[in-house]
């Protein structure tokens, strides 16, 4: 995934790609997106922010509980202690 992050960069001119693995595919990727948009607005080399991301990274998790087999109500947990936050829900509680 990484390489292919890298090849769509270069593929555009004016851009540089920094691509950084979280190991996660949930909502707590935001809380990366925001540590970068920050930094970056505090003018942190790419680098630094790449760093900072690993380091985040070995404090978040997500763990992913259902109720029984049948997977009827999906429970989600995810916190990130970085940036301060926690959150669970279930389907039942989102509205659509």
């Amino acid at each position: 995934m990484l390489s292919n992050s890298n090849q769509a960069g270069e593929m555009v001119e004016g851009i540089n790609v920094h691509t950084f693995d979280s190991k996660l595919a949930a909502m707590v990727e935001g809380a990366y997106v925001l540590k970068a948009i920050e930094m970056i607005e505090q003018d942190y080399e790419p680098q630094a922010i790449i760093e900072e991301l690993y380091a985040m990274r070995e404090d978040t998790g997500a763990v992913l509980m259902v109720d029984d087999l049948k997977i009827c109500k999906k429970w989600t947990n995810h916190r990130c202690t970085s940036m301060d936050w926690y959150n669970a829900e279930n389907e039942a509680s989102i509205e659509i």
